[in-house]
């Protein structure tokens, strides 16, 4: 069983040096489970993956392949046609998923979408930006964002596709996540965009020249974001605390509540917080991680480069 790197403990209780204040947690259980790697003959890399269950997650892997996680193996499913380029893959239910990127095919890279139920793929395209990422919204929807002089974000809901008013212009967007209450926060190179509900507002940052890789949102619109140098954020009521943990670059970021939240990245890196410290674990994997995604009891999958794929069962 992989248990905490306990020397690597840091406690958010000072004054981060960025000028942040002190940010007070509800402390978690420690987590008990064990990071086991899941044996692959994959060599490509693996991008994205979003979770239905412990036994139901799709994977992406190089551009445009997909794979289904059944809880033991990565089974192979499709290749896209048209040699579209997808980045994004968001778990809608048993069976179905959204898939975003951009189609090569075309002179000004548009975007490619595509909804894999009933077995199949349909291809929802049309959107007049590429799109770099997608979460799932907590009514079912599906919120997409990209761009390509600028950024781009559009709504999949009932009557399809929909692009969102912002209220300002802003670089592409490369990541989006939504809170349990809504709010998505769209991810660029200067900052974070919060829309909710028809409006749209800036979230004030801890430092303009931190080039954010991930972000994840929790319950009471708790934030979590990591870059490049070990660095991890998390802001709570307004205020952010900011820690270095190793010299990873932590790529993804993943919880089930602000005080169960894991962070992977380059080098096989794993780190769990817990409401008030983040704790390094021992990863079964030296391979750079880029993505993650979990369930509501906590069981999570990892991926990363020449077909990694790890798994947490708590």
């Amino acid at each position: 069983m992989f248990k905490p790197l306990l020397a690597a403990l840091l406690v958010f209780q000072a004054t981060s040096p960025l000028g942040c204040g002190e940010v007070e947690h509800t402390v978690g259980d420690p987590p008990t489970g064990e990071w086991t790697l899941l044996g692959s003959p994959l060599s490509l890399h693996l991008t994205e993956v979003s979770s239905v269950s412990a036994t139901e997650a799709y994977v992406l892997g190089g551009d445009h392949q997909f794979f289904r996680y059944d809880g033991t193996d990565l089974n192979e499913m499709h290749f896209v046609p048209f040699g579209n380029h997808i980045e994004g893959v968001v778990a809608q239910g048993p069976g179905t998923f959204t898939a975003v990127g951009a189609d090569s095919d075309t002179s000004d890279r548009r975007e490619a979408n595509f909804r894999f139920a009933n077995n199949r793929f349909a291809d929802e395209g049309n959107l007049r930006a590429p799109l770099l990422g997608a979460a799932a919204t907590p009514n079912g929807e599906v919120i997409a964002v990209g761009g390509f002089s600028t950024g781009a974000a559009y709504r999949r809901g009932p009557e399809g596709w929909v692009e969102l008013s912002l209220p300002s212009s802003y670089p592409l967007f490369s990541e989006v996540t939504v809170s349990p209450s809504g709010a998505a926060y769209l991810l660029h190179s200067q900052g974070l965009l919060k829309l909710e509900g028809e409006g749209g507002e800036d979230v004030p940052m801890f430092s303009p020249t931190f080039r954010m890789s991930s972000v994840f949102a929790t319950t009471g619109e708790v934030l979590f974001v990591g870059g490049p140098d070990g660095m991890l954020a998390t802001r709570k009521d307004g205020q952010w605390t900011v820690t270095d943990l190793d010299a990873s670059t932590w790529n993804a970021i993943w919880g089930r509540a602000a005080n169960d939240v894991w962070a992977v990245g380059n080098g096989g890196s794993i780190a769990h917080f817990n409401g008030q410290a983040w704790t390094l674990f021992e990863s079964p994997t030296h391979e750079n991680l880029h993505a993650l995604s979990g369930t509501a009891d906590g069981q999570l999958i990892a991926v990363g480069d020449n077909g990694t794929a790890i798994t947490y069962q708590p």
